[in-house]
């Protein structure tokens, strides 16, 4: 396994040193490695097959997992647990993801030689997943990105202690008071399959969504705003596509609408306000970039967690027909509230009032 360290010019026997593993070697872990070696602890990245991944689902199909994932899951493991052996020291492990097997089996490893595992939660969502509560007893350690998610994830019970740290804390919205929207961007559920639709948090088939996407395509056409239109196109995993086929022959003669196939991210700053059509990490992404945002969801969807329409009050909003999810968008669209009625206020007071909690392996020396 190749690695690569940033590494401190300090003697190894100093007791205030961590040794601190992060898996994978990801964009979002790098940030927590950075924080850790700022602050004099030795910060390591193993690389990990990112695509020797597992979805929740497989877990039911035992014939699936006595022949696939139990022998590469224990070919793992037995690499790991040399890995363990050999090293001097290893303080603590971090980790960002739960449906990798070779992370996995570096987990149980870890645990073994009593190594704390961190799992530092990058995506949540407003939806109820009974299946979550595996997190709470399958860490140490548990960092949740905000306060409503975390105080979810208390409720479970569980070994792990749950703190919150939000890497990208919540801006302060520059909308004024009676603005109009000239530049929307519009960020879709990406196209699952099939059999796996309710995973993404949807129970709508690929089918279903693409007529209302259609509804709402035809609905920003004719809006009079600037609409960025978000698809990541590694997302796709079943043919064929109607919205990419849609996209494909509209957007070349279209002034006002724009279909881009990178990060969302890129585009949050020029944005007057977003919408989603899924709750999920995005939405919360959304309302951290301090834009206005609508949450348009159909009501098949996971029901919700406890209290989430009193927090995001109109943000949040379901249909059940094309015809009144074209009526609630029209009404975004042409609101001249935006910022008192789409910005969540009571979710950013909840921020505001429960400031990050430090890392573990910052205090732990």
């Amino acid at each position: 396994m190749a690695s690569d360290s940033w590494r401190i010019e300090k003697d190894d026997k100093e007791a205030d040193m961590n040794r601190i593993l992060f898996l994978p070697a990801s964009r979002h872990l790098r940030f927590y490695a950075k924080r850790a070696f700022l602050r004099g602890h030795w910060s390591i990245f193993k690389l990990v097959d990112l695509k020797d991944g597992w979805q929740m689902l497989d877990f039911e199909d035992l014939v699936k997992m006595e022949k696939e994932y139990w022998p590469r899951f224990y070919g793992h493991y037995g690499k790991w647990v040399r890995y363990f052996r050999e090293k001097k020291r290893i303080d603590f492990l971090v980790i960002e993801r739960e449906s990798n097997i070779e992370i996995n089996a570096a987990v149980l490893a870890a645990q073994k030689f009593g190594i704390p595992v961190s799992y530092v939660m990058h995506g949540c969502d407003i939806f109820h997943h009974s299946d979550r509560k595996g997190l709470v007893d399958d860490y140490e350690y548990l960092y949740i990105p905000n306060e409503f998610n975390r105080r979810y994830f208390r409720e479970f019970g569980g070994r792990a202690e749950i703190r919150k740290f939000n890497r990208h804390l919540p801006k302060k919205t520059t909308f004024s008071p009676g603005q109009r929207i000239k530049k929307l961007l519009y960020i879709p559920m990406f196209n699952h399959p099939s059999d796996r639709v309710h995973v993404s948090g949807c129970l709508l088939s690929n089918e279903e969504r693409h007529v209302y996407n259609l509804a709402f395509w035809e609905t920003f056409v004719s809006s009079g705003c600037r609409v960025t239109w978000c698809h990541d196109p590694r997302l796709d995993r079943e043919k064929p596509n109607l919205m990419v086929r849609h996209f494909e022959s509209e957007t070349s003669d279209m002034k006002r609408m724009r279909w881009v196939k990178r990060s969302k991210q890129k585009y949050f700053r020029e944005a007057d306000a977003i919408v989603v059509d899924v709750g999920s990490t995005a939405f919360f992404e959304a309302i951290g970039a301090g834009k206005p945002v609508l949450c348009l969801y159909h009501e098949k969807s996971i029901p919700l967690k406890v209290g989430v329409k009193d927090l995001f009050g109109n943000c949040l909003q379901s249909f059940s027909t094309v015809e009144e999810g074209v009526l609630k968008l029209k009404c975004f669209l042409q609101s001249g509230r935006l910022f008192e009625d789409y910005t969540p206020h009571d979710f950013l007071a909840q921020e505001l009032e429960n400031p990050n909690e430090s890392l573990i392996w910052e205090e732990k020396r």
